[in-house]
């Protein structure tokens, strides 16, 4: 390897190392600034243990009530995850201006119909890319992630939430997937317990481990909101009202 060869590798992984120190970093100090946020905890947590209730305890009934549970707890963890994406980039903007959970919650509830909507278009874009192969589906997940706080923080519709999150997060990969797998690692992890099987003994532990949880998505939909922000150079939603808006 020539010189300018190893000067060349040594700057790409000086700027992965950076960008992994970036990501933890952030996802530390969201950590920190969850436990000081009850409501969005409180939210999370509600959201966890109802969804494994409705698994273990509805399922005697039949499936369509299971699966109604499921979709209405889908869809109070969007809402709530929504809230945390906004807090994160009212965070970002200017960690002095504060909003109010119930303002928060009232501007995600404005965007939620487009959140809805921004949840299928997402989930069919990264199934396309995962059929195609993995690597693919994994691509088009993560880089698309910051779609939903573009949503709630700068009131972009479902459509251009995604085209948002696609131009902001092209060099940004290393930090986001970094952010993303914590997450992943923090949640994802306690709740393969329970969707690899259905014995008691895994209900009881997915549930116990719930308040973990909830605390990592706190802290993963603060990061994210705080990253959108800093990728993006968006005002935070400190510049008025959301409203639905194209590019």
């Amino acid at each position: 390897m020539s010189p300018l060869d190893r000067t060349a590798v040594e700057e790409v992984g000086s700027g992965v190392a950076d960008a992994l120190a970036a990501a933890t970093d952030t996802f530390a100090d969201s950590l920190r600034r969850a436990t000081g946020r009850p409501v969005l905890l409180a939210g999370f947590l509600g959201v966890q243990l109802a969804g494994v209730a409705a698994v273990t305890y509805l399922g005697r009934f039949g499936r369509l009530p299971v699966a109604v549970a499921l979709v209405g707890t889908l869809l109070c963890g969007l809402f709530v995850s929504g809230v945390g994406y906004r807090d994160g980039g009212r965070l970002a903007a200017d960690s002095e201006a504060g909003e109010s959970r119930r303002d928060a919650a009232v501007t995600t509830l404005r965007q939620f119909p487009a959140l809805v909507l921004l949840s299928g278009m997402y989930a069919t874009f990264v199934l396309v890319g995962l059929l195609i192969f993995l690597l693919p589906g994994l691509y088009v997940g993560v880089r698309l992630t910051l779609g939903f706080p573009a949503c709630v923080v700068d009131g972009y519709g479902a459509d251009d939430s995604l085209s948002r999150a696609w131009a902001v997060t092209g060099g940004n990969m290393v930090e986001l997937t970094t952010v993303v797998g914590l997450w992943l690692l923090g949640g994802g992890a306690v709740y393969s317990w329970f969707l690899l099987g259905s014995p008691p003994l895994q209900a009881q532990t997915v549930a116990l481990l719930s308040p973990v949880t909830a605390v990592v998505s706190v802290a993963a939909t603060l990061s994210l909101g705080r990253l959108y922000v800093g990728y993006s150079g968006s005002s935070g939603g400190t510049d008025g009202p959301v409203q639905n808006r194209s590019e």
